[in-house]
């Protein structure tokens, strides 16, 4: 089964009532985007400066999210190791519709989406400037934004929910649930152990709307493994800051749990 970008956006109307846009990277113009990112979500006002690269299926505002094909298939093929059984298209498809959903998190979590009947702004090239400067800043990897706090913005509760999103996609699209991208970039163990940890509790709860996954507690195996691994970041470091060490308590006070 072939993903299209039409079916990612119809998914993605479906579960979460709201217009997404996708675009790859390559249809972007030239400065805005930077070579190696994977995928990111446009929540002002993406949809509006890139409301002529979306074209005729544009129907009013609404998220725009951006995906570099070129990365997820070099990533699809690093995850050969750890999925040797699935096919390079399936491993593929699974990277792609895991992306979007990581992306789409941002948007459930994040509420920064205009109203579909909101006023346009003109486009702009904020997009290309948000790069230029991080490039001055030194910034070589997007994953550097988190400073010295790797899953910064990227906690149990996002990827809690990006599983939940992910099961909700592959169960519209009739694709098979597998949550493929790269926690180890940020510190945390592969995603799929957090899937496992969560056991069948995307299915259970896919009734419960999205922004109401927190109230409901969360598989002891699924804290366990998040403390574990917040725990194992802040040891490896060698003089932890401040900063740091107060991530670390958030981040194992993020659950109720005995360690």
């Amino acid at each position: 089964m072939r993903l299209r970008r039409h079916d990612l956006e119809r998914a993605a109307a479906e579960i979460l009532d709201l217009q997404v846009y996708t675009l790859w990277a390559n249809e972007l113009p030239p400065g805005h985007w930077r070579r190696g990112d994977t995928a990111m979500c446009l929540r002002c006002a993406g949809d509006a400066d890139y409301r002529e690269l979306i074209g005729p299926r544009w129907t009013g505002r609404g998220a725009c999210v951006v995906i570099s094909l070129d990365v997820l298939r070099a990533e699809a093929e690093a995850f050969q190791a750890a999925w040797p059984r699935v096919g390079t298209r399936e491993r593929f498809r699974c990277v792609l519709l895991s992306t979007f959903a990581h992306e789409l998190t941002h948007v459930v979590r994040d509420c920064i989406v205009p109203r579909r009947d909101a006023p346009v702004p003109p486009p702009t090239d904020r997009l290309r400037r948000m790069h230029e400067a991080l490039a001055d800043a030194g910034v070589a990897d997007s994953l550097a934004l988190g400073g010295s706090v790797p899953f910064r913005g990227h906690d149990a509760q996002f990827l809690r929910t990006t599983a939940h999103i992910a099961y909700r996609i592959a169960e519209s699209l009739g694709h098979p649930f597998h949550l493929l991208f790269y926690t180890e970039a940020i510190s945390l163990s592969p995603s799929w152990h957090y899937l496992v940890a969560l056991d069948d509790e995307p299915a259970r709860l896919r009734h419960v709307p999205l922004t109401e996954i927190d109230d409901h507690d969360p598989p002891e195996a699924f804290r366990h493994l998040w403390c574990h691994d917040v725990r194992r970041w802040w040891r490896r470091l060698d003089s932890p800051t401040d900063a740091q060490t107060q991530a670390m308590i958030r981040g194992v006070t993020l659950f109720p749990v005995t360690l």
